[in-house]
């Protein structure tokens, strides 16, 4: 973990953005960046509800989970969708494709203990000039202590914490793991969640 990087309690934590309004402004912002040639990885696709959004504008969709549960609702959600795969595979798994067109992670680097190692992670999995575009929550202001202890997370039933930066700070993460940002902006704009849109080096 960098010094970027602060530390809270509920990894399903609802982002600001949730409403079928600003799921259409997520997807319209990735339709635009999409060509009826690409093959798209989706990392952390739960549901599959942008699966159905953004898979009609690609060749091939690979839609992501680890897990099960979740990639079944997935495959139900797109099974009219004859370029949607459905796998029960996490963002660490050794046998994700490579050389993709484009990598989505929606509301996912805050939910991992690692973000640069991510980051990194995905790097390698797109090809030279591939795009990775995110949506991620993050905290106003530089990296602050935000923790919610151990004992009172256990005690309020919630799940592991949450990893949270700045916009500025994950702007900084994206361009280190190796990638050239075209934009980073909240979306929407009075919402915590940073949408970032980065071309492979």
């Amino acid at each position: 973990m960098t010094d970027e990087v602060s530390q809270v309690g509920d990894l399903r934590m609802q982002p600001a953005e949730t409403g079928s309004a600003s799921r259409d402004a997520t997807s319209e912002r990735i339709v635009s960046y999409t060509k009826s040639d690409q093959t798209v990885l989706e990392l952390g696709a739960g549901d599959g509800r942008l699966a159905f959004d953004i898979a009609p504008h690609v060749g091939r969709y690979i839609c992501s989970d680890a897990a099960a549960d979740l990639v079944s609702v997935a495959a139900s959600r797109t099974r009219g969708l004859g370029n949607v795969e459905c796998v029960n595979l996490s963002a660490e798994d050794a046998s994700l494709p490579r050389h993709l067109d484009m990598v989505i992670a929606i509301d996912l680097l805050q939910q991992l203990d690692d973000m640069p190692r991510a980051l990194r992670r995905v790097h390698g999995l797109l090809r030279p000039g591939g795009l990775f575009v995110s949506r991620t929550v993050t905290v106003a202001g530089s990296s602050q202590a935000l923790r919610l202890p151990d004992l009172l997370r256990q005690m309020i039933g919630r799940p592991p914490r949450m990893s949270l930066v700045s916009a500025p700070a994950l702007e900084r993460m994206v361009r280190t793991a190796g990638f050239d940002v075209i934009s980073c902006d909240m979306l929407p704009r009075d919402s915590r969640n940073c949408m970032i849109v980065a071309k492979a080096r």
